[in-house]
C-alpha cells in the first residue's frame, strides 16, 4: 500500500473544549422570511415597523424641501443603527439587515437601545433629533425594548447534538468569529524565518594547499530549518468584524530598515518623522497583517470548522475615497471596523449614527476621529492640495479597490500560514483536548488535517511539444535549427494540429479559416506568429506581405484590415453590420468553418461618443448612459453581429495606455510582437486557446488523463451547469431573471475516437454543438426582468431555473451523442444550493420531506426527472470560495520525519498539488485539491519568511520582495453527491480534479473543471454580460463573490 502524506491546515475543528465558556447575547426579533414571496404569511409587527424606517428614508432622499443641513447621502437606517450600536456595544455587535436578530458579546441597556431607534426614526424622516420623542409614530423602539436578550452558549448553538448534519443558526456564524478572534489575540504571536541548511561534508584528504578555494565551490542545500535565534513575538488585536489585525506592526518601505519586528516605539518614531520621507508615493505605502476567521461546514464532518486565513490590508491615503476604515478606540476594546457612507469622494462615518451615539452618552471618540479626518481631507481637496499617505495613526482607511501599484504587494505566502497554525496550538492548547475527528496526531489542539496518496495527474499538454514540427531542432546539431526551436516553447497547452482538424471534421466541416481582423500592423504580426507556432511553422519563414497563410491542408489564416469595423464610437451600428456581412459573404463557403480573431482596445474618453440627454427623468438618463456605453465599445457589438452568423469571435488588445517618463498623462502604446521568444506573448497564445474552445475543439488530452492504459477512470460524459442571477437594478422592474448555461464533454465509445462538446443555454433551450450553442446564445439579448411577470418572487425564479436545468439534462441524454454513456453533472455549490436545497451542507442525510410545505423548489434535478434511467449518475459539487476552505500549511510524508529531524532539517513539505481527503473517511466526505500557481513556483516568495522580514531593495525593474505578490496554495472542494452505487465517489473526484488540472483554454489549473469552465465562459463572453454582471452593491454581493471566486479574481 502506498505511503500516505499528511497535510496540515490552518483550520480548527470545533468541539466543546474549543468553545468552552463562549457566550453571546441574542435578541431574537422574528423568524419570518419573504423566502416564498410577500403572500407567504403575515409579516410580524416588528418587521413592518422596520420596513417603515426604510420607506421614510427613501422618501426623505427624494424630498427636495428638507430643512437645511440634512445629509440625504447618510440616510440609510441599517448603517445609522449599526454605527450607533458599535459605539454602544464597544464594537462587538451585529444587526441583521432583515431585523431577525441582533447579537453582541455584552449586554446593552434596553432603555438606551429603545432611545437609539427613537432617534433613528427622526433621522430617517429628515427631522432634527431634538424633535424625537418616545411617542413617535413607530412602535419599533418599544418592541425592541420589550425583547429580552438570551445569553446563549456557542457550544450548544453550534455543535451537532445528534442530527445528521451541523446546522448552526445564522447569528452563530458571526458570534463565533468574535470569540475566536479574542482567543487568537490573547496570546503573543511567535514569528520566525526558515534558514537554509547545507549538508555536512567529510574532511578532504587533499593537502590544504591543493584544495579549491571555498569561495569558488558551489554550496549545496540539504533543506531548511527553523531560525529560532531570530524569532520575535508580535501582538495581534481583535477587529470588530471578527478578524485580528497586527495594528502595532505595519510593514512597508518606511519600516523595512528599523529592525524586526518593528516595535511600537520604532513605529512611533517613523510616524513622528513622517514628513521627512521621500515624496515618492511608494515610500509611504504600508500595510497591516490580518488573519480572517470564517466558520464553515462540510458533509461528513459532525461539527463545523473555523478557518484562519492570513491576508494583508493595504492602507489608503484618504478616508473620503474608502469604503471601510479601521479605528483604534483605545483600551481593551477591539479595533473598530467601520463602514463609511456617502458618495465617492465624500465618504465618512455616518453623521447620524455619530450624533445618536453622542446623545446616548457613550464613548464615540473613535467615530469622531473618522469624521474629523474626513472633514480635513475634504477641505484639503477643496483648496487644491493633494492627499498624501498619513503616518499610522488612530484612523486607517482601507483601499476601496485593488490599487494598480503599491509599495506593498498582495498575499502572505505559505510560511505565514504555518505560523498561524502553530499559534492555534499556543492559543488553544491550555484547555483543549482532541476530539477524534482526525487520525493524525497534531497535539492537543484539533487542527484539521487531511491525507493524500500523492498521485499526480500526469504531464500537462504543454509539457510535451512533440507535435510542433520545428521544435525538433532542439535535438539537431544544426545551429539555425536550435535557434529556431528556442524561439518558441509551448507554455499554454496548444491543441495539436491533428486534433483540431479531427474535431472540425467531426462537426461536419472539411475546412477551417481563421479570419484575422486588424488595424495595427504589430497586432497583425502577433496573429501570424501565434497561429504559425500553433501549427508547428516557424514564423520567420512566412513573408510579412502575405495576406493569406496556409497552416495545414484545409486550414488557413486570412488577414484583413478592418479599421472601420473595429473602431469604437456610437452611431456606427449600420457601418458595423455592413462590414460584417461583407466579410462573411466573402469567406463563407459550404463545408468551411469560420472563426474571427479581432484586434481591440479599451474605449477612451477622447473617442467619439454621443451626449447623454440632460433633460428627462433620472431613470431615462441612466438608461441612455447604459445604452451609450454598450454601443460605444465595438468589441461587444461586433461579437454579437458575428454570432448572428454563427461565427465565433475572439478579441486581443493591440494597444494600451502606459505611463512614460516625462509625460504627465498615459500614452497609447502599441503592443509589439516578440522577436526572440514568441511564447512570451501570452495574450496572443491565450487568445488562440480560447478561439479553439469557442470552436468546440476537444483534443486527446482528456482521453490521455481520464482513460490511460493503467487504472482508467469511468468512460462517461461530464456536464457543467452554470447559473447566475442578473444584477438587481432599479432600471428594471421585478425580481431579476437568471442566466443558465451548460457544456458537456462527451468521450467516444471506444478509445481512439474524437471527443465532442455540446452547449446549451436557457435563452435557446436547445442542445447543439458547442460553437453553435455559444454563438446562438451570444446572438440573443439577455431577457429584461419586466419581459415576464414582474410579480415573480425569488422562489419563483429559483423554481424556474431548477426546472429548466432538469429539463436540459433529460434532453441531453436523449441526444444520439450520448448513446451508451452515463452522465455526471458538475456544478458550483454556492450558485446552485439556493436552486436545489439538497446540495446544501445542512441537507446532508435529509430528504425532500424536510422542506417546508410552501417551499416549491426541487430537492435535486432527480426530483423532476421521472425516468430513473435518465438520472445522472452523480452531481459533483465544486466549491472555490477560498475563505470557506482549509488553507494548506505543509505536508508530512510518512516515514521521513525522524530521519530529517536527525539531520537537523525541517521535516515538512511546503507544496502540495494533490487530491486530499479526511483521514478518518466519514460517509459523504469531500475531497480537496490543492494548487500552486506558476508564479509562486517561480518566485517562492513567502515560503520561508513573512513580510515583516521582506527586503525593499529593488531590481532594475523596480521590483522587490516587499512589493512582490506572495502566493499561497489555493484549495478547491470536490464533493460527488447522490452518486449511483455502481460508481466510485473517489473516481469521480479524481476525474473532476483531472479536468481542472488539464485546462481546456488556460495554461494553469482552472478553478472549475473543464465542462463547468466552458459553461461559465459562455456567460462571461456574452456581449451584454457587462450590463447584467453583479455590481458592488450588497444585493449582488453573493453573485459577485461566486463569479470572482470562479475566475480567480478573489
Amino acid at each position: 500500500m502506498a505511503k500516505l502524506t499528511t497535510i496540515y491546515t490552518s483550520s480548527l475543528l470545533l468541539n466543546d473544549a474549543v468553545l468552552a465558556g463562549q457566550y453571546a447575547y441574542v435578541w431574537s426579533f422574528h423568524d419570518w422570511s419573504d423566502f416564498g414571496g410577500e403572500g407567504r404569511k403575515d409579516k410580524p409587527e416588528i418587521l413592518v415597523e422596520w420596513h417603515k424606517y426604510g420607506a421614510w428614508a427613501g422618501e426623505s432622499r427624494k424630498n427636495k424641501n428638507l430643512p437645511e443641513g440634512v445629509d440625504v447621502a447618510m440616510l440609510w437606517p441599517l448603517s445609522i443603527a449599526t454605527t450607533a450600536l458599535q459605539a454602544l456595544a464597544e464594537g462587538y455587535v451585529h444587526l441583521d439587515k432583515h431585523f431577525r436578530y441582533m447579537i453582541s458579546l455584552k449586554e446593552i441597556d434596553p432603555g438606551k437601545l429603545a432611545k437609539l431607534f427613537t432617534y433613528l426614526e427622526a433621522a430617517v424622516k429628515g427631522t432634527s433629533l431634538d424633535s424625537a420623542s418616545d411617542t413617535g409614530k413607530s412602535t419599533l423602539p418599544g418592541l425592541v425594548r420589550a425583547t429580552t436578550p438570551a445569553k446563549l452558549s456557542l457550544a450548544d448553538a453550534i455543535l451537532n447534538r445528534g442530527t445528521l448534519a451541523p446546522n448552526p443558526p445564522g447569528w452563530a456564524y458571526q458570534a463565533v468569529r468574535w470569540c475566536m478572534a479574542d482567543k487568537f489575540a490573547g496570546t503573543a504571536f511567535t514569528e520566525y524565518a526558515m534558514k537554509p541548511v547545507t549538508p555536512q561534508s567529510k574532511e578532504s584528504e587533499q593537502p590544504e594547499d591543493e584544495r579549491e578555494p571555498e569561495e569558488t565551490a558551489k554550496p549545496r542545500q540539504a533543506g531548511w530549518a527553523k531560525d529560532t535565534e531570530t524569532a520575535a513575538t508580535l501582538a495581534y488585536r481583535p477587529l470588530s468584524d471578527g478578524s485580528v489585525i497586527a495594528w502595532d506592526h505595519p510593514f512597508g518601505p518606511a519600516f523595512a530598515h528599523i529592525g524586526h519586528p518593528p516595535s511600537a516605539e520604532a513605529t512611533q518614531q517613523i510616524a513622528d518623522n513622517w514628513s521627512e520621507l521621500p515624496d515618492d508615493w511608494s515610500a509611504r505605502d504600508y500595510a497591516l497583517s490580518r488573519v480572517d476567521t470564517k466558520m464553515a461546514t462540510f458533509t461528513g464532518y459532525a461539527n463545523p470548522v473555523i478557518h484562519f486565513h492570513g491576508s494583508n490590508r493595504r492602507i489608503s491615503n484618504a478616508v473620503i475615497y474608502a469604503k471601510t476604515a479601521m479605528v483604534d478606540c483605545g483600551g481593551d476594546k477591539p479595533v473598530l471596523s467601520l463602514k463609511l457612507d456617502g458618495p465617492g469622494g465624500l465618504k465618512s462615518a455616518n453623521r447620524y449614527g455619530l450624533e445618536i451615539a453622542a446623545r446616548l452618552d457613550v464613548d464615540h471618540t473613535g467615530l469622531l476621529a473618522v469624521q474629523t479626518r474626513a472633514n480635513t481631507e475634504i477641505d484639503k481637496r477643496g483648496s487644491g492640495k493633494s492627499l498624501t499617505m498619513e503616518a499610522p495613526g488612530k484612523v486607517r482607511p482601507l483601499h476601496a479597490t485593488m490599487p494598480k501599484s503599491n509599495g506593498v504587494g498582495t498575499g502572505t505566502g505559505t510560511h505565514h500560514h504555518r505560523l498561524i497554525m502553530e499559534h492555534l496550538h499556543a492559543s488553544f492548547a491550555p484547555e483543549v483536548t482532541g476530539n477524534g475527528e482526525s487520525e493524525s496526531e497534531s497535539g492537543a489542539v484539533p487542527v484539521m488535517t487531511l491525507v493524500s496518496d500523492s498521485k499526480g495527474f500526469g504531464k500537462r499538454y504543454f509539457q510535451d511539444t512533440s507535435h510542433l514540427q520545428w521544435a525538433q531542432g532542439k535535438a539537431s546539431d544544426d545551429e539555425s535549427s536550435k535557434k529556431a526551436a528556442a524561439r518558441f516553447q509551448d507554455k499554454v497547452g496548444l491543441p495539436s494540429p491533428e486534433s483540431i482538424q479531427r474535431s472540425i471534421e467531426k462537426q461536419g466541416e472539411i475546412k477551417l479559416v481563421y479570419l484575422g481582423l486588424w488595424y495595427r500592423y504589430p497586432t497583425r504580426r502577433r496573429m501570424v506568429q501565434a497561429l504559425a507556432c500553433a501549427y508547428g511553422i516557424d514564423p520567420e519563414t512566412i513573408k510579412p506581405s502575405l495576406s493569406e497563410v496556409e497552416l495545414r491542408p484545409g486550414i488557413r489564416l486570412v488577414l484583413h484590415k478592418a479599421e472601420e469595423l473595429l473602431q469604437h464610437g456610437t452611431g456606427r451600428a449600420g457601418i458595423r453590420r455592413a462590414e460584417v456581412n461583407a466579410i462573411i459573404n466573402r469567406h463563407k463557403e459550404p463545408g468551411t468553418r469560420l472563426v474571427v480573431w479581432c484586434e481591440t482596445e479599451m474605449p477612451r474618453t477622447d473617442q467619439d461618443g454621443a451626449s447623454t440627454p440632460a433633460n428627462g427623468s433620472r431613470m431615462a438618463r441612466k438608461r441612455a448612459e447604459e445604452t451609450e456605453r454598450n454601443e460605444k465599445d465595438a468589441k461587444h457589438a461586433v461579437r454579437g453581429l458575428f454570432a448572428e452568423a454563427r461565427v465565433p469571435s475572439q478579441f486581443t488588445i493591440g494597444a494600451k495606455l502606459q505611463y512614460r517618463k516625462g509625460t504627465a498623462a498615459p500614452v497609447l502604446t502599441e503592443i509589439q510582437p516578440q522577436k526572440k521568444e514568441y511564447h512570451k506573448d501570452h495574450a496572443a497564445f491565450a487568445a488562440v486557446l480560447d478561439m479553439h474552445r469557442s470552436l468546440g475543439v476537444v483534443d486527446d488530452r482528456y482521453e490521455a488523463i481520464l482513460h490511460p492504459d493503467k487504472d482508467p477512470l469511468p468512460r462517461i460524459a461530464y456536464c457543467g451547469l452554470h447559473c447566475r442571477m442578473q444584477t438587481k437594478s432599479n432600471l428594471y422592474r421585478g425580481e431579476p431573471l437568471w442566466i443558465t448555461t451548460a457544456a458537456v464533454l462527451i468521450p467516444p465509445i471506444k478509445p481512439g475516437g474524437v471527443w465532442t462538446m455540446l452547449g446549451w443555454s436557457n435563452i435557446t433551450n436547445t442542445w447543439a454543438p458547442y460553437y453553435d450553442a455559444n454563438t446562438a446564445f451570444h446572438a440573443k439579448n439577455y431577457p429584461l426582468h419586466n419581459e415576464r411577470d414582474a410579480s415573480k418572487t425569488r422562489m419563483d425564479r429559483w423554481c424556474e431555473v431548477g426546472s429548466d436545468a432538469a429539463r436540459a439534462l433529460v434532453q441531453l441524454q436523449q441526444r444520439p451523442e450520448m448513446a451508451g454513456l452515463d452522465l455526471a453533472v458538475m456544478l458550483d455549490g454556492h450558485a446552485w444550493r439556493r436552486i436545489y436545497p439538497g446540495f446544501h451542507n445542512r441537507s446532508f442525510g435529509l430528504t425532500p420531506d424536510s422542506l417546508p410545505e410552501d417551499d416549491r423548489r426541487l430537492w435535486t434535478p432527480h426530483q423532476d426527472i421521472a425516468d430513473e434511467r435518465l438520472h445522472p449518475i452523480s452531481y459533483i459539487r465544486v466549491n472555490t470560495m477560498q475563505d470557506e476552505l482549509p488553507r494548506f500549511v505543509y505536508a508530512e510524508k510518512e516515514g521521513t520525519t525522524k530521519s530529517r529531524l536527525a539531520k537537523g532539517l525541517d521535516p515538512f513539505i511546503k507544496v502540495s498539488q494533490y487530491l486530499a481527503w479526511p483521514g478518518h473517511r466519514p460517509e459523504g466526505h469531500p475531497w480537496f485539491l490543492f494548487s500552486e500557481s506558476r508564479t509562486h513556483n517561480r518566485s517562492r516568495l513567502g515560503d520561508g519568511r513573512t513580510r515583516w522580514r521582506a527586503s525593499d531593495e529593488r531590481d532594475a525593474r523596480g521590483e522587490s520582495e516587499l512589493n512582490g505578490n506572495w502566493h499561497s496554495i489555493t484549495t478547491r472542494e470536490i464533493n460527488p453527491m447522490f452518486t449511483n452505487p455502481r460508481y466510485s465517489r473517489e473516481d469521480l473526484a479524481r476525474a473532476t480534479a483531472s479536468l481542472s488540472h488539464q485546462a481546456m483554454a488556460w495554461s494553469e489549473r482552472t478553478r472549475y473543471p473543464a465542462p463547468l469552465h466552458a459553461a461559465l465562459q459562455m456567460d462571461l463572453d456574452h456581449p451584454q454580460y457587462r450590463r447584467s454582471a453583479p455590481s458592488n452593491r450588497d444585493a449582488d454581493q453573493e453573485q459577485k463573490d461566486i463569479i470572482d471566486s470562479a475566475t480567480g479574481a478573489r
